[in-house]
């Protein structure tokens, strides 16, 4: 997650809580679907985004360029 879509963002930190269904490694198929909970740390903004990493995309390790748009107050 970043505030700052020329720079670079935080990883998910999910998984070091023990009370949180964050999102496993796992592979997906095509038609498969996860749910779980994300938890960022970053410096307070307006909007923020979540993004794939580029280099994996390139590589082709991930197939979709994805950019999610999550507006201050929509956060929890």
């Amino acid at each position: 997650m970043t505030d700052y879509l020329d720079g670079s963002g935080q990883s998910d930190i999910a998984g070091a809580f023990e009370n949180i269904d964050y999102f496993s490694d796992d592979q997906l198929k095509p038609g498969d679907e996860v749910h779980g909970q994300a938890v960022y740390e970053s410096y307070d903004a307006d909007t923020f985004y979540v993004r794939a990493v580029h280099g994996l995309v390139a590589s082709g390790g991930l197939k979709n360029d994805v950019l999610f748009t999550i507006a201050k107050e929509e956060m929890e």
